[in-house]
Formats: structure tokens, C-alpha cells, sequence
């Protein structure tokens, strides 16, 4: 049996630096001792220069993500929406910032859950109102090629599409709905293939169980 090690991934790496800020940044917290905190701020600057080496953004980008939050550092939280119309086409939007297609989807605000913040972003970012049925999945976008500084934690939910009439909002440059063959075809966003694959296979199978990260 071989000892060496599996080659490194963008993904290992991005989760190793995320590991190495978490850690440095405790150690700020709880220091006391002046070398000491030189030594972490050391260990917080290696990561932000791995983190942005791997996503392809600006070291000051980097640093901020793993700065601007106080205390311990934690992912963020997300949800998406999958939802479908009456004849099995999945809702898409196409981003504004890379003119991709996706999930609708967004941030959870403050005092929001996660389904409420779902349903939202639906609406707000195609025009079509929807209503949540099942939880599809848990998804660790670092796990998944989220291209995002931010670690986050994004949860899809399967929905059926009510009212409205899909299409550009402020936050997108179009939306509609589409087959699966229709949405393989079109460029996703990183990071939403798997989703996409597995609302299909939901919705066509009735699968129960919400998939999630081990």
C-alpha cells in the first residue's frame, strides 16, 4: 500500500485554510501573550493567502472574510429553492455577477428560517411565489465547488410553484423553467449541479430523504 498522500485539491485547500483561520482565530481570542498573538496573526495571513490563491480572489478579500467576523469564526447560512411547475420543469435563475444559471436562492436574514428566507428569494429573485414541501438537502459549498470566500452552509428545499410569471429581477438577468435536459445544457453556476441533479431525481423518484454531508 502506497504512503503518499492524495494529490491536493482547490477544495482540500480552501477547507485546510478555513481549518488554519478557525484555529488561528481562536488562539487571538484566548492569548494573552504578545509573541503568541504575532504567531497567530502569522497563521490567519497564511490562510487568507491560501483561501485566496485557491478561489482566485484578492489576498485584502480573503483576509476580510476571516477578519470581519468577531469572535469564533463560523460559516454562513443559505437557502435555495427547487422548485417545480405543474409539469415537472425545474425554476432557474440566471445571476447577474457571472450570467450563470441556479437555484433561486440567497443569505438567511436575521429572525428568519431558513424556509421563509427560501420562499423569499424565490419571489424576489424570479417573480414566482412558491410553496415548500419537503427539505431536499443540507450542502457544504465547500464540499460541492461553490466558488465563494464565504463558507457556507446551504439548504435546498423542493417546492411547487404557485403563481407569477418568471423573469428578470434586480438581482437576475432572467428566470424560467426547464426540463432536465433543457437545464444540463445550460452553464450553471459552480456549485449547483449537484442540487439540480438531485431535485430532478427527487421529484421523479418521490425519494424522502434529505441528503446531506457526511
Amino acid at each position: 500500500m502506497s504512503n503518499t498522500p492524495p494529490p491536493l485539491t482547490a477544495l482540500r485547500v480552501a477547507q485546510l485554510a478555513d481549518t488554519l483561520a478557525t484555529e488561528a482565530r481562536t488562539g487571538l481570542h484566548w492569548t494573552k501573550d504578545h509573541y503568541d498573538r504575532e504567531r497567530y496573526e502569522r497563521l490567519l495571513a497564511i490562510a487568507a493567502e491560501l483561501l485566496a490563491g485557491t478561489l482566485a480572489v484578492s489576498p485584502d478579500t480573503a483576509t476580510r472574510w476571516y477578519t470581519d467576523q468577531p469572535g469564533t469564526q463560523t460559516a454562513k447560512v443559505a437557502a435555495s429553492v427547487a422548485a417545480f411547475d405543474a409539469v415537472g420543469q425545474l425554476l432557474l435563475i440566471q445571476r447577474i455577477n457571472d450570467k450563470k444559471w441556479a437555484l433561486p436562492g440567497g443569505i438567511v436574514e436575521y429572525g428568519e428560517s431558513t424556509a421563509v428566507a427560501g420562499a423569499r428569494e424565490a419571489w424576489e429573485e424570479s417573480g414566482m411565489y412558491v410553496r415548500l414541501t419537503a427539505l431536499l438537502g443540507v450542502y457544504d459549498t465547500r464540499r460541492h465547488g461553490f466558488l465563494t470566500v464565504s463558507h457556507w452552509v446551504l439548504h435546498v428545499f423542493l417546492a411547487d410553484a404557485l403563481d407569477g410569471t418568471p423573469g428578470p429581477s434586480n438581482e437576475t438577468l432572467a428566470s424560467g423553467f426547464f426540463t432536465e435536459a433543457e437545464a444540463s445544457a445550460l452553464p450553471l453556476s459552480p456549485g449547483y449541479a449537484d442540487p439540480i441533479r438531485d431535485a430532478f431525481t427527487a421529484h421523479d423518484t418521490g425519494r424522502a430523504a434529505a441528503f446531506f454531508d457526511p
